[in-house]
This record gives structure tokens, C-alpha cells and sequence, in this order.
């Protein structure tokens, strides 16, 4: 018999593994209110209010250091801004015009250690930066741009930026406008799902001895001698309410901040976070087959954006406005997709797209503090922490590629505020943040020839399982080191269910419902596979059986699961409603 990865051993490993229920973790769907029992009995050190990249930041540094910390989310993980961005990991080139360079140096130099830690999850990827007669970039400035970018994120010598003339531009990308283009600069980005990040982020918490959990809302706050000791707590699954105790609370909800503080007895004022929407529109890759991701500048306003090929689909963004109205669901608006159609189609003359051609759109919040005499577009996206008089801790700010570092800020703000305590001693194992070499769950990876081969072998048994090689492609950037155990888990339905593509989705969900906290059908659909937005079309096809597996893992009753169904539908046609406007 062959060794582990020989292909005549695939077959019955495969059977092997299936026959054997997954190790359990404590981030199961169906113990959450086991969780949440333990929680109410015990007090914590550290309390996280947010479960977006923040929050998710603050609790691995937090257990890694060896604080009791646990994770509160009001709907799921990710669900806002974390969910909703360019999905890359990169240092902010356009700061660079804002002479932010501090955020660039930062941000910049974070991208290898992301990349190194959640390596099945992040990509490097070559982008366009193309510039044209009349704008605002030219050969020169762009050059020095894309020097100084590599110089402050300290990029290694294979990844340093090229210049390109016209003739190689237009071969390196083909669908340019020709018309007044001078040239371009070629620089490496990272591409990421943030999503997926967010949760495997947390997932490793978990892992490590940490508490999260989704769908619990703070509703108040809980005081001790005048300072805030623990929180008011609904669950809206069970619609029980819970008072949990923490040392140390910090609130991590990004757009939803100054909404939490206002709950703080002292409504700490010192600090306002406004909001910025940017939206982004999708569309099937063979309507805009780009061999690269793009960077570029609006013929409207001179704004930049990114096109950005993604499997099957090409998406477009990002915008850039105030926003006022309703936090918990950003919207696209039919001014803000005829701005990205008409940027893209100058970009782009020989593959136009029209507002058929969008097959999905999604929004998210930026949350920004405000700066007095600063205007909207000259606000940092630095982040800032900040202690009200009753010792909430809040953070708010900053971006996806920073989360890391703004988890290391608010862990020393809240060893510091332990050693002002009377009991002047430091309840962690290591006062030096430990993530820069924590790697993520999924990506528990010693060699990139490790990486590679574990890759491969994914591969050849999707093929036992009759899945397309590009699906298991698809599967293992997801999961990484985890996909294993969900083809075992699909491989359960073999024999019971005869479409491939539905036994690799029921096995996902089991896997969710499992060990990633799935509670809803919204969970699996838009946040743990991302198919709202790249593979709606497909949604309605195997909709009704993942519904009933859900049922059925989770015993919800007929009532329970048609209001899902109903918050499920909503979101599908939200992510078209831009529409509507476009026929009034």
C-alpha cells in the first residue's frame, strides 16, 4: 500500500475518516447556550463587545497572553463592516497622497505577517496601477508612490514594484483604454477573505481556551463602586437574558460604538465616530475576464478604485460618502452603482457593463473619529483607543490589514490598567503580544512545502467525492488544514444524496453547525461560504435541503426556521434593491 498521500489509500481513508465523528471544540451551534450558562457563572478578564476583525484581534492576543477573555456578538460574526470590504490585506497606497505615512508603515509591513498566518486564506497578487494624460498619477509621481509603498512595508526583493511603458501595459492588460494611457506601475497586494479571516481568527481563540459567542446583544452595562464590571446580555435565540462579569469590558463594534458608549453611564463623549459607505458591485468574471487585479483612477471624480477577479466573478469598488441611516443594513443605491459602471467602462471600453450584468452588490461602514475642522475626506483611518470615566475601554478605527496591531494596543491599555489596580499583579503569561506567530485555524501549516502538498492531496480526493478540481480548489482556500474534515463529513451522504456539488454543501454545513457556530441558514449562505455574493445564482438550487439539514442538526421547529427563511430572503433581494431606484 502506498504511503498516506498514494492515490490507492485516498479511497479508503476517505471511508475511514467518515466513519469517526470530527474532534469537538467548544464552538458548536448546538452548546451555545451551555457557553453562555458558564459565562453567567464566572468572571472574566476581558470582556470583548464586537464580533467583527477587532474583536476577533483582541481575544486571540487576549487568551494568547493568558487572559480569560470571551467574545459577545450581537448577530453573527463578521456580519458588518468585516464582512463587507475590498478583501485585501494591504498597506493603504492611497494614504500615501494623505501623507499618512505612519498608517502605510504599519499596515504595510502587517501584510507578511497576515499572509504567514493565515496562509490558506491570503493571496499575493500582482495589481495595475494604469495612469493616463489628464490625470492626477503619471510616471514619475506613480514611480515614487510605488517606491516609498515598498519602502515603508519593507516588501522583499521579488516583490518590488515595476514600471511599465504603454506597449507592456497594454499587454499586461488587454481591455485598457488605449486612448492618452502613458504607462503603469505593477506592485503586489494581498487578496483575502475577510469573512473567512474574521471567524478563523476566533476559531483559534476558541481553540486556545477562549469563549465566542453570536447573537448575544449587550443591552446595558453592570457597575461596581461606579465602574463598569459587566454587561446585560440577550440572547435572541433563546430570548433569555444573561449578566455577565469581566475584570476589563471593551467595546469593538465599529460602526455601532458610539452606540455602545451612549449605554456607558458616563456616555463617554470625548470621542465620535462618524461613518463612511463603500459599496461594491459583482459581476461574472467572463464579463470582465481581467488577468489582474486593477487600480485605478475614476474619470468621475479622480477617486481610486479596484477591480479585483474573484473565482468565477469580477467585483468593483469602493465608494466613498457619509452615511447617517441605518447601521445594521447598508444598502448599494442606484447613484452609487452608475458611479462604479461609468468609472469601470471608461477603464474598460471593450468589455462595457450594463446594469444586467450585475449579479450582486454589497455595503459596508468605515468607521471614522472625527477630527474638529477636519473634513470628511481629509479623516484618518487611524485607529484610537479610549477609557471612559467608568473604565469602558473603546477602540474605533483603523482597517483589516491593521487588526493585529490594534489588538496589541488595546491588550497593553488593559495590562496597564491592571497594574494601576490595588492588586498591582498582571494575570497573563506574557506581557509581549504572541500573534505575530499565532497562526490562524486552518492554516496550522510548518513549511510552504507542507502547504502545497496538503493542497494537492485535498485536490485528488475531491476527485473520490466527484467534485470538480476548481471546487476543491475553492474548498481548501476556505478551510485549509480543516478541509479534510469536511469531505469526511460529505462523504457521510454518499449514497443518500447523488448530486456531488449538494453532498460537498451539506458536509460544509454539518461542519459549521459544528465547529464554526452556524445558527442560521444566513450564516452558512452569506458569511461562512460567501455565496450571496459570489454564486447567487446557485442559492436557490440546493436552498430547501440545507434548510431541512438545518432543522433537523439544530431541531428547530416549522415557526423558527420560516422566520430564518424570511431573514435569508431579505438579505438576497437587498443586495439588488439599487434596482428599484434605477425604475422609479
Amino acid at each position: 500500500m502506498k504511503s498516506a498521500f498514494g492515490d490507492h489509500t485516498l479511497y479508503f481513508y476517505l471511508i475511514l475518516l467518515a466513519t469517526f465523528d470530527p474532534p469537538m471544540i467548544p464552538f458548536s451551534a448546538g452548546d451555545r447556550s451551555t457557553y453562555l450558562d458558564k459565562l453567567s457563572r464566572q468572571r472574566v478578564h476581558i470582556l470583548v463587545i464586537g464580533g467583527g476583525i477587532t474583536g476577533a484581534g483582541i481575544l486571540l492576543d487576549g487568551v494568547n497572553r493568558g487572559f480569560d477573555v470571551a467574545l459577545l456578538e450581537k448577530k453573527d460574526f463578521a456580519s458588518g463592516t468585516s464582512s463587507r470590504s475590498t478583501k485585501l490585506i494591504h498597506g493603504g497606497l492611497r494614504y500615501l497622497k494623505q501623507l499618512q505615512f505612519g498608517v502605510v508603515k504599519e499596515t504595510g509591513a502587517e501584510r507578511k505577517i497576515v499572509y504567514n498566518n493565515a496562509r490558506h486564506l491570503v493571496k499575493k497578487s500582482k495589481m495595475l496601477l494604469p495612469f493616463y494624460k489628464g490625470g492626477t498619477l503619471g510616471p514619475v509621481t506613480t514611480s515614487i508612490a510605488l517606491w516609498m509603498y515598498d519602502w515603508l512595508a519593507k516588501v522583499s526583493n521579488n516583490e518590488h514594484k515595476l514600471m511599465l511603458k504603454k506597449q507592456t501595459a497594454r499587454k499586461t492588460e488587454p481591455l485598457l483604454n488605449e486612448d492618452k494611457l502613458k504607462g503603469a506601475g505593477l506592485y503586489y497586494e494581498y487578496k483575502v477573505d475577510d469573512t473567512r479571516l474574521t471567524l478563523e481568527i476566533i476559531k483559534k481563540s476558541v481553540e486556545s481556551g477562549a469563549t465566542a459567542l453570536n447573537y448575544t446583544e449587550v443591552i446595558d452595562f453592570i457597575y461596581e463602586m461606579d465602574k463598569v464590571a459587566g454587561v446585560k446580555v440577550l440572547d435572541h435565540l433563546n430570548q433569555q437574558t444573561y449578566e455577565l462579569y469581566a475584570d476589563h469590558i471593551v467595546n469593538a463594534t465599529g460602526p455601532w460604538t458610539d452606540g455602545v458608549a451612549q449605554l456607558d453611564a458616563q456616555k463617554n463623549s470625548s470621542k465620535k465616530v462618524i461613518l463612511s459607505k463603500g459599496i461594491h458591485i459583482v459581476v461574472p468574471f467572463r464579463k470582465l475576464p481581467l488577468k489582474q487585479p486593477m487600480y485605478f483612477e475614476s474619470i468621475v471624480d479622480k477617486r481610486m478604485i479596484f477591480a479585483i477577479p474573484h473565482d468565477d466573478y469580477t467585483y468593483i469598488g469602493t465608494t466613498d460618502t457619509p452615511y447617517e441611516e441605518d447601521k445594521d443594513h447598508p444598502q448599494a443605491t442606484g447613484k452609487e452603482v452608475e458611479y462604479l459602471l461609468q468609472s469601470c467602462n471608461h477603464l474598460f471600453p471593450k468589455a462595457p457593463l450594463t446594469d444586467s450584468d450585475i449579479s450582486s452588490t454589497w455595503a459596508g461602514l468605515r468607521p471614522l473619529i472625527y477630527k474638529p475642522g477636519k473634513s470628511f475626506s481629509e479623516l484618518s483611518r487611524k485607529d484610537e483607543v479610549f477609557i471612559s470615566q467608568t473604565g469602558l475601554i473603546s477602540i474605533a478605527g483603523g482597517k483589516l490589514t491593521g487588526y493585529r496591531k490594534m489588538a496589541e494596543r488595546v491588550i497593553q491599555t488593559i495590562i496597564d490598567e491592571f497594574k494601576k489596580t490595588e492588586h498591582k499583579s498582571v494575570p497573563v503569561l506574557h506581557e509581549e503580544a504572541l500573534t505575530d506567530l499565532s497562526n490562524v485555524s486552518g492554516s496550522e501549516f510548518k513549511s510552504e512545502e507542507e502547504f502545497q502538498k496538503l493542497y494537492s492531496y485535498c485536490i485528488s480526493l475531491g476527485r473520490h467525492l466527484e467534485v470538480e478540481d476548481k471546487t476543491m480548489r475553492k474548498l481548501f482556500d476556505m478551510y485549509g488544514t480543516n478541509t479534510e474534515q469536511v469531505i469526511a463529513l460529505a462523504e457521510n451522504y454518499r449514497g443518500k444524496v447523488s448530486d456531488p456539488e449538494l453532498r460537498l454543501q451539506m458536509g460544509q454545513l454539518i461542519y459549521g453547525i459544528q465547529q464554526e457556530m452556524v445558527c442560521t441558514i444566513s450564516d452558512f449562505l452569506i458569511r461562512r461560504t460567501g455565496q450571496l455574493y459570489f454564486g447567487r445564482e446557485k442559492i436557490k438550487k440546493y436552498f430547501e435541503p440545507l434548510c431541512q439539514l438545518l432543522a433537523t442538526e439544530l431541531k428547530y421547529n416549522p415557526t423558527q426556521m420560516a422566520g430564518m427563511i424570511a431573514d435569508f430572503e431579505k438579505e438576497f433581494e437587498a443586495v439588488m434593491l439599487w434596482k428599484n431606484e434605477k425604475t422609479l
